[in-house]
């Protein structure tokens, strides 16, 4: 029988809400395994997205902090199961979660002598486990502050700023010219950086060349896996800068410009050439998706993270 809230006395409305946050809970976690087997099936790059945060954003319209908050969260679910326990009981929150997903990332891209600990597999769990301990119970606000204190190196601060379509072109288009695949914050903060050397140069008055001489030829040498760059900036302007991994079942073509690597249809390894007709541009997810496929994720393990 179909009745408003309204008409429920307070009692019955606090504890029928009790109730609908425990399975909120319930079905956070549920979403949380669900998202951890597409990425272990890797489903996400078989229907045509190169990471899981574009596929939620796109196939089940999260915005994009939404997005990255899951997948963080999924992350640290994969990496500590102990989390499970405490996102489940509402000890740990969605965002909290994600919070220490970073965090741990960052500790670990910046192990220092001080949290030398951190560095073993062994003394990682454990500090793990005892972030997670401390931050259950606690709110938003106060397990960010707790784990700025216990951070290793100081948190970098990141801005962001707003351009315009014409601004955006121009920067693609000097990506384009300069065969770069970095992501465009990287790529920004690079000729951000050229550009403040030229002014200090001129201010100085310093006359110093720092161009270098490009090569009348850049040759492949034919016992390496690696295609020279003239080739390689063939390849990808013909691929427009893009991947060009597309899905068998959806037709959907990958969209991402960042990462971009020469791919042979029929491997290096297996005695395959530099040909035009044997190599593609993909990203380097499809890329090693495929190379999952072809050797199997054993061989791929090593890959995988760098």
């Amino acid at each position: 029988m179909k009745f408003e809230l309204k008409n429920l006395d307070k009692i019955t409305l606090i504890k029928q809400t009790h109730e609908t946050v425990k399975q909120e809970k319930m079905h956070t976690m549920n979403l949380l395994q669900h998202l951890l087997e597409i990425e272990n099936r890797g489903l996400h790059l078989e229907l045509g997205f190169s990471n899981l945060h574009n596929f939620l954003v796109v196939e089940f319209k999260y915005s994009d902090s939404e997005a990255a908050t899951r997948v963080q969260a999924m992350r640290l679910l994969k990496a500590h199961p102990i989390v499970k326990e405490k996102i489940t009981e509402g000890k740990i929150t969605l965002s909290q979660a994600a919070d220490i997903n970073r965090f741990i990332k960052a500790e670990a891209e910046s192990v220092s002598v001080s949290n030398a600990t951190f560095a073993q597999t062994e003394g990682r769990a454990i500090f793990v486990m005892k972030i997670i301990e401390e931050v259950a119970g606690k709110s938003g606000r106060e397990s960010k502050d707790l784990l700025d204190k216990m951070r290793s190196a100081p948190k970098v601060k990141t801005y962001s700023i707003e351009i315009d379509e014409e601004a955006w072109g121009i920067l693609q288009e000097i990506k384009k010219k300069e065969l770069s695949t970095s992501r465009d914050g990287e790529f920004t903060k690079k000729i951000l950086k050229e550009r403040l050397e030229k002014l200090n140069e001129l201010h100085s008055k310093k006359k110093k060349d720092i161009a270098e001489k490009p090569k009348d030829k850049i040759s492949e040498a034919p016992q390496t896996r690696f295609i020279g760059k003239i080739k390689r900036g063939e390849l990808l302007q013909e691929a427009n800068y893009q991947c060009q991994y597309i899905s068998p079942s959806t037709g959907r073509r990958c969209d991402s410009k960042a990462d971009l690597e020469v791919d042979h249809l029929y491997p290096y390894a297996w005695g395959g050439n530099h040909e035009k007709n044997n190599t593609r541009i993909l990203c380097r997810s499809h890329n090693l998706f495929y190379g999952v496929q072809t050797f199997g994720k054993e061989k791929m393990a090593s890959f995988r993270h760098q």
